[in-house]
C-alpha cells in the first residue's frame, strides 16, 4: 500500500479522492496549498501526489517542479478540470507520471492509476538497482583487467631485469674465473684441480715448479700417479671421500721420496666439478717447532727445578706469614678488647657519676620532702581540728539563729526588757552586717580547700620518695598504672600551662618487676616527650595486653626524630642536645632496664605527627620470675598540666 500526498484546494473533491484511496488501502494526507505541500512532502515521505493544477498560490505545474527539487525521482499524478491536450503532453514532458481530468470517471480510475503509478516506481527501481550493479561489476571487471594488466607488465620488468641481470652475472663470473686463475698463478701457494675421477684438471705455476712437473705433464693423470708421495699417503682415498661427501678436510704429511724430505700441509676442498687441493710447505714451520719443542722441554725442566726452589721458599714465606697473621689477629683482638673496656669504663664512670648525682640529689630530695612532710603533717592535723570546731560553731550559730528567731517573735520582744530588746537588736544588725551565714560556708569551702592541697602535698612527697627510693634487689609485684600515674606527678612543675597529658589505660596485670626502675624508665621517656614539644602540645599514654605482653605506648606531638638519628637514640652518650646539655645516657639506661626485665622498646616516627615510643613487658615467666598477678584497674583520663600556685 502507498502513502498518498493529495494537493486540492477544494475540499470535497479532497475528500471524494481520499474515500475512494482510503477503500484501496491506501493512507492519504491533504495539502490545500503549494507551501503546505512543500512543507509535508519535506518532513514526510509519499509515494504518489496528487497535485490540483489549479492552486490558489501556484500552478499544478510549478509545485511538480518545486518537489521534483526536493526528491528528483517523486510520482506525481496532475489532475486538473481542463481538458486541453496540448497541457496534458507539456504535463507528461515535464516527468508527471499521468494526467487525469475531474470530469469522466476520475474516482473509478484514480486506484488504478495510482496501483499503476506505484508498479512503475518499483519498476524503475529495480532497472536502477540492476543498471547500478551492472555499473559496479563493469568497474569490477575493469579495475581486475587493470590490476592483471599492471602486474603482467610488472612480471615482465621483473623477467627483462633478471634476464640483464644474469647477462652481468655470467660476465661477472667470466672475468672472476680469468680474476682467480691470474691470482692463482701468481700466489706462493701451490693449487691442484682434480674431477670425479681424481684426474687433474689444473695445476698452478708454483705447484708445477714445486713439484718439478710442467702443466702439460700433470693434466689427465691422477693425483697419484702424477706424485707417488700423494699414492703413499693414501690421499686418492681422501680426494673420493671429500668428492662424496661435499666437505672439506686439512691433513699434514711428511715427504721422504727421491730424497726429497719436507712436510706439506693439504686442504682439500669440494666442488661441483671435483676437488680442489691447496699446498703449502710446512717445512720451516716444522723445523721451527722441532726447535722450539726441544726448548720447550729444556725451559720445562729449568722451571721445574725453578719451581721447587721457589716451592721451599714459598712454604717458609707462608709460615712466616701465618706467624705474622696470627699476632695481626692476636694485637686486633686485644686492641678491641681494650677499646671494649675503654668504652665500657667510660660508660661506668659516666653511670657512677650519675648514680652520685642522684644518690646526692636523692639524700637531698629526701631531707627536703622529710622537712616538707613534717610541716604537712601539723597542718593537717590543725586543719582536721579546725574542721572538727568550725562544725561545732556551725551547730552553736545555728542555734543562736533559732534562740534569735524565737526572741524577735511580737509576744516576746514585748515582753523583755528594753535593754534586753537593745542588745538583741544591735545583735541582729550585727550578724546582718558580717553577713555570718556566708561567712560560716566559705569557711567550710577554705578548710576543704586547705586539707585537699595538704593531701596533694602528701602525694607529691610519696611520688619523689618513690622516684628516689633505690628499690629491692627482687622483683615485686607492680601495678604499671600506679608508676605512671606516679611519673605523670613528677613532671607537672616543668610543663605546666602548655601541655595536656591523657592517659587511656587498659585492663593490665600485675606483673613481677622492679618498680623503681620502671618508674625511672617511664619518667624518662615522659621528659624526653615534654621536652620535644617546643609550644602547646600533647604527650598520650596508652596501655594495652597484647598477647601475653603489657605495651605502653608514650606518644608526643613534638616535631619528631630525625630519620638517620633513629638507629642511634640508644647508644650511650649519644644526644641532640647542645654540649653540657644532655649526656646521652637517659635512652640507654631506658634501653637496659627494659631489657633486664625481658621486654623490648621500640621507636616509631614521623615527622607529622611526633614521636612513639612502645614498651613491651612480658606477663609470663621469661626466666626473670615476670609472672601475670592481679590485674589492676582500667582507667581512661585526661590530666591538664597547669600552674597550681
Amino acid at each position: 500500500m502507498a502513502n498518498v500526498l493529495i494537493v486540492e484546494d477544494s475540499q470535497p473533491t479532497a475528500t471524494a479522492q481520499a474515500y475512494c484511496l482510503w477503500e484501496s488501502g491506501h493512507t492519504v494526507a491533504f495539502a490545500g496549498d503549494g507551501a503546505t505541500a512543500v512543507a509535508k512532502f519535506g518532513s514526510e515521505t509519499f509515494d504518489v501526489v496528487l497535485l490540483d493544477y489549479d492552486l490558489p498560490d501556484t500552478t499544478g505545474l510549478e509545485l511538480y517542479r518545486k518537489l521534483r527539487s526536493i526528491d528528483p525521482d517523486v510520482s506525481a499524478v496532475m489532475v486538473t478540470g481542463r481538458g486541453d491536450e496540448r497541457l496534458a503532453a507539456k504535463i507528461l514532458k515535464e516527468g508527471a507520471k499521468d494526467y487525469l481530468t475531474k470530469s469522466g470517471g476520475l474516482l473509478e480510475m484514480l486506484p488504478d492509476v495510482v496501483q499503476r503509478v506505484l508498479a512503475e516506481r518499483e519498476t524503475q527501481r529495480r532497472l536502477a538497482a540492476q543498471e547500478e550493479a551492472l555499473r559496479q561489476a563493469h568497474q569490477a571487471l575493469e579495475h581486475k583487467v587493470a590490476q592483471r594488466t599492471a602486474e603482467l607488465r610488472r612480471i615482465n620488468q621483473r623477467l627483462e631485469q633478471e634476464i640483464d641481470y644474469r647477462r652481468r652475472v655470467e660476465t661477472a663470473l667470466l672475468q672472476s674465473n680469468q680474476d682467480m686463475l691470474t691470482l692463482l698463478e701468481s700466489v706462493s701457494d701451490g693449487f691442484v684441480a682434480v674431477d670425479m675421477h681424481g684426474r687433474i684438471t689444473y695445476i698452478n705455476r708454483a705447484a708445477g715448479e714445486w713439484l718439478a712437473l710442467a702443466h702439460d705433464d700433470a693434466i689427465d693423470k691422477k693425483f697419484g700417479d702424477a706424485f707417488p708421495w700423494a699414492a703413499d699417503a693414501g690421499l686418492d682415498t681422501t680426494i673420493k671421500n671429500v668428492s662424496a661427501t661435499g666437505t672439506s678436510q686439512s691433513c699434514e704429511i711428511e715427504i721422504n721420496h727421491n730424497h726429497l724430505h719436507d712436510w706439506l700441509e693439504l686442504r682439500l676442498f669440494a666442488r661441483p666439478e671435483g676437488v680442489a687441493i691447496q699446498l703449502r710447505s710446512t717445512t720451516q714451520a716444522k723445523t721451527r717447532e722441532l726447535r722450539r719443542d726441544k726448548q720447550r722441554r729444556l725451559l720445562s725442566r729449568q722451571v721445574q727445578e725453578r719451581t721447587a726452589e721457589l716451592a721451599a721458599v714459598n712454604r717458609r714465606l707462608q709460615d712466616e706469614n701465618d706467624e705474622r697473621l696470627q699476632a695481626e689477629a692476636t694485637l686486633t683482638r686485644t686492641n678491641q678488647e681494650l677499646a671494649h673496656a675503654l668504652t665500657a669504663l667510660k660508660q661506668s664512670q659516666t653511670r657512677i657519676m650519675q648514680s652520685e648525682k642522684m644518690a646526692s640529689l636523692g639524700q637531698l630530695a629526701a631531707g627536703v620532702a622529710h622537712e616538707i612532710n613534717n610541716p604537712a603533717g601539723f597542718i593537717s592535723s590543725n586543719l582536721h581540728t579546725l574542721a572538727e570546731y568550725h562544725g561545732d560553731l556551725q551547730a552553736f550559730t545555728s542555734a543562736c539563729g533559732d534562740l534569735r528567731g524565737c526572741l524577735l517573735q511580737a509576744d516576746v520582744a514585748a515582753a523583755l526588757p528594753p535593754k534586753v530588746q537593745q542588745k538583741l537588736a544591735a545583735t541582729v544588725d550585727l550578724a546582718e552586717t558580717l553577713d555570718l551565714a556566708y561567712i560560716m560556708e566559705d569557711m567550710g569551702a577554705l578548710i576543704a580547700e586547705s586539707r585537699e592541697g595538704t593531701d596533694r602535698i602528701r602525694r607529691i612527697v610519696d611520688d619523689l620518695k618513690t622516684a628516689i627510693h633505690p628499690g629491692d634487689e627482687i622483683p615485686t609485684p607492680t601495678d604499671l598504672h600506679a608508676i605512671l600515674d606516679a611519673a605523670v606527678n613528677l613532671i607537672r612543675h616543668d610543663t605546666r600551662d602548655r601541655i595536656d597529658i591523657q592517659q587511656d589505660y587498659g585492663a593490665l596485670p600485675a606483673l613481677n618487676a622492679y618498680p623503681q626502675r620502671l618508674h625511672q624508665v617511664f619518667l624518662n621517656l615522659l621528659v624526653n616527650a615534654a621536652q620535644a614539644i617546643a609550644g602547646q602540645g600533647i604527650i598520650t599514654i596508652r596501655t594495652c595486653r597484647e598477647d601475653d605482653q603489657a605495651v605502653i605506648r608514650i606518644e608526643d606531638s613534638g616535631s619528631g626524630i630525625a630519620a638517620d638519628h633513629l638507629a642511634k637514640i640508644f647508644d650511650p652518650f649519644f644526644t641532640t642536645k647542645p654540649v653540657g646539655a644532655g649526656t646521652g645516657l637517659g635512652l640507654k639506661v631506658v634501653y637496659d632496664i627494659v631489657q633486664n626485665h625481658g621486654g623490648t622498646i621500640a621507636v616509631e616516627n614521623t615527622r607529622a605527627t611526633g614521636t612513639t615510643f612502645a614498651v613491651r613487658l612480658p606477663l609470663t615467666d621469661d626466666g626473670k620470675g615476670n609472672r601475670p598477678l592481679a590485674t589492676s584497674n582500667t582507667a581512661m583520663k585526661t590530666v591538664k598540666i597547669e600552674d597550681e600556685t
